[in-house]
């Protein structure tokens, strides 16, 4: 394993993450080359497409990296949410949560939902206290 994370698979997912930007840079660098191999052709459309490919093969990596930004972040969400407020008061602060169970509600702070920001109640509703995975 190249990642070791307690709790929630976090080492996992990590190693799959890990696993698929080798994949996205292997990837780039084959449509790299393949895009330099039209953009030194003697025809104009051709060049055009081969230069169009690099372009496009270079920000795959970036567009891969950039999918990683943290959305609502999580400390601001844990500014917004205080012991006992009602689960109505905790919609209206921060919205609607990603899962939603019984006494535990999750939000995802991040497109791949690797990083989480969660909210226990308590029997009566309210919250009795909050937490992230680090």
């Amino acid at each position: 394993m190249i990642f070791a994370a307690g709790g929630l698979g976090i080492g996992a997912a990590a190693n799959a993450i890990l696993c698929m930007g080798i994949l996205v840079l292997i990837v780039a660098v084959f449509f790299a080359l393949f895009g330099i191999k039209f953009a030194v052709s003697a025809r104009k459309s051709t060049r055009l497409f081969g230069f169009v490919t690099m372009l496009l093969s270079c920000s795959l990596p970036f567009l891969f990296c950039f999918s990683f930004r943290e959305l609502p972040g999580r400390s601001e969400l844990r500014m917004k949410i205080r012991e006992g407020m009602t689960q109505e008061e905790v919609i209206a602060a921060v919205g609607e949560p990603n899962s939603r169970e019984t006494d535990c509600w999750i939000y995802h702070c991040d497109l791949w939902g690797l990083n989480i920001f969660g909210v226990q109640f308590r029997d009566d509703g309210r919250v009795e206290w909050t937490f992230i995975n680090d």
